[in-house]
């Protein structure tokens, strides 16, 4: 009869003493999960708002628009959002900038005020403060709270003359228009000053990880 080893450190199994076979530990931050980035999450919303549209349309909860027109403002919104995220991507630069921000406030725009509830709606600009920060880092707030002003203001400025549809009255209209343009600034400037937090934390992370190494 053979005698039986016993089982030391070196025999132990991956699972049992923590590694791989090698020496190296198995790296316990490193999971299957996806995280969603914000130009996918951009690209998903699109059909979800665009069948929300059209079901609130059948029950006369939006503006009485055509399904047809509907149907091609959301085609166009996402044809351009590919184009968009193709020309710029990760390049940076002013205008690329600009032309990313304007674009997402322009459809921002489009659907919230040709829904009838624009005023209503202003809030849905911070989607696109949220998104710019998220690709562009906290810089780009003001950009974002200058074409999502413009946007409120074009929206209002067609309800003024009744060139867009809207369930409430022209003095209500304005009145929320004007209180929702104040607060969306502040929430635009909050998304900027929380990314801006983070950037000076991972800033002063890696300070500390290269005195460390340098230390070392």
């Amino acid at each position: 009869m053979s005698a039986v080893r016993p089982r030391g450190p070196e025999s132990q199994s991956p699972t049992a003493g923590g590694s791989d076979g090698e020496g190296r530990s198995p790296d316990i931050t490193t999971g299957h999960r996806r995280h969603l980035s914000p130009n996918l999450i951009t690209s998903l919303i699109v059909p979800p708002a665009l069948a929300v549209i059209l079901f609130l349309r059948h029950f006369g909860l939006v503006a009485d628009v055509s399904a047809w027109l509907w149907l091609a403002v959301f085609g166009v919104i996402s044809v351009m959002n590919a184009v968009f995220d193709a020309l710029c991507g990760t390049k940076s630069g002013t205008w690329r900038l600009h032309a990313r921000v304007a674009w997402h406030a322009a459809a921002v725009t489009t659907v919230i005020y040709l829904s009838g509830w624009g005023p209503v709606l202003v809030g849905a600009f911070t989607f696109v403060a949220l998104e710019g920060v998220s690709h562009d880092g906290s810089r780009t707030w003001r950009v974002t709270a200058l074409w999502s002003l413009a946007g409120v203001a074009v929206g209002q400025f067609l309800i003024w003359w009744g060139w867009v549809p809207s369930f409430l009255a022209d003095p209500q209209a304005q009145a929320l228009g004007l209180m929702g343009a104040f607060v969306l600034v502040f929430m635009i400037r909050m998304a900027g000053a929380t990314m801006e937090e983070k950037e000076n934390a991972e800033a002063s992370m890696r300070a500390s990880e290269n005195r460390f190494r340098s230390l070392v």
